[in-house]
Parts: structure tokens; C-alpha cells; sequence
């Protein structure tokens, strides 16, 4: 479909008929349909969209490798594109829940408050929860570089 509005609907109708198929086939056209909103919404724009879409794949997703990578890009989602700090935090105290998660949610934690010491905060940009989840973590105690990047960051907010 050339009209991406109508590829959106075509593709969410689908979705919803698939839904609740438990056959290889039915998970495999669910898994299709949820990877075409997915790009639809990506080169649309629709931010909102997408974050919606992560946030309900990860509440169904029933293995915990998944739940992290769609946490993941919730996060992400969030914290680049909506400018949402708080919920993208919320997204990866989640996934540090999750072992398998630990150390990507680290990661990217750390990747979001080092970019941030070098560059301008957005408005309204808090990073002092960030900065506590992330010194809380025990993946990230071990770490002496995420460990410098979270004191610089502590540095940067502090009154």
C-alpha cells in the first residue's frame, strides 16, 4: 500500500485477527504484522504510536529475552524521540529486574547520562533519578567507567 494511514490500518486489523492464534502460523503473521507497524511508525514519525506499540508487546511478551529488547526500545522511544526522561527510566528500572537485562539496560543508562554531561540538558531534563536507578544497580557497581560516567553526571545535577 502506497498510503501509509491505510497500511497502518490494514496492518492493525490483521494484528487483531491474529491476535490470540497460538498456531506457528498465526504467531508468525502477528509477529509480521507487529514488525510493519513497527516501520510504519518508525518512518512515519508517529512516535506516540510506537512507544503504545512497545508498551504493549512487552505487557503480552511471555519470554523474558523479549520483554527486555521491547523495554529497551520503549526506553529509547522515549528518552530520544518524546523527550520523556522519567519514562524511559521507568522502562529500564524495569528491565533491571530482569536478569537476562541487567547489563544492556546498563548500557544504555550509562550511554544517556555520559552524552549528557557533554551536551546541553533539555529543558526540564532531571537526570537525578537516573543517576540513583543506576548506582543502585548491581551490574553497574562493578563497572569503574559507568561507575566515573554516574559521578560526572552526579557532578552536572547537583546544586
Amino acid at each position: 500500500l502506497r498510503d501509509p494511514k491505510a497500511a497502518i490500518s490494514t496492518w492493525r486489523e490483521l494484528a487483531a485477527i491474529v491476535e490470540d492464534d497460538t498456531s506457528a502460523p498465526g504467531r508468525a503473521s502477528h509477529r509480521e504484522a507487529m514488525g510493519e507497524l513497527e516501520r510504519l511508525f518508525r518512518s512515519g514519525g508517529q512516535w506516540t504510536e510506537l512507544a503504545e506499540l512497545f508498551e504493549m508487546r512487552a505487557g503480552q511478551a511471555s519470554e523474558p529475552a523479549e520483554q527486555v529488547e521491547l523495554k529497551l526500545r520503549l526506553a529509547e522511544v522515549q528518552e530520544k524521540h518524546l523527550h520523556n526522561l522519567d519514562n524511559a527510566v521507568d522502562q529500564y528500572e524495569e528491565v533491571l529486574t530482569i536478569p537476562a537485562g541487567k547489563a544492556r539496560a546498563v548500557a544504555a543508562m550509562s550511554a544517556t547520562l555520559m552524552a549528557m554531561c557533554c551536551t546541553p540538558a533539555p529543558p526540564n531534563c532531571d537526570t537525578s533519578r537516573a543517576v540513583e536507578v543506576l548506582a543502585r544497580s548491581d551490574t553497574f557497581s562493578a563497572t569503574r567507567t559507568w561507575r566515573s560516567g554516574v559521578s560526572r553526571a552526579r557532578l552536572r545535577i547537583t546544586p
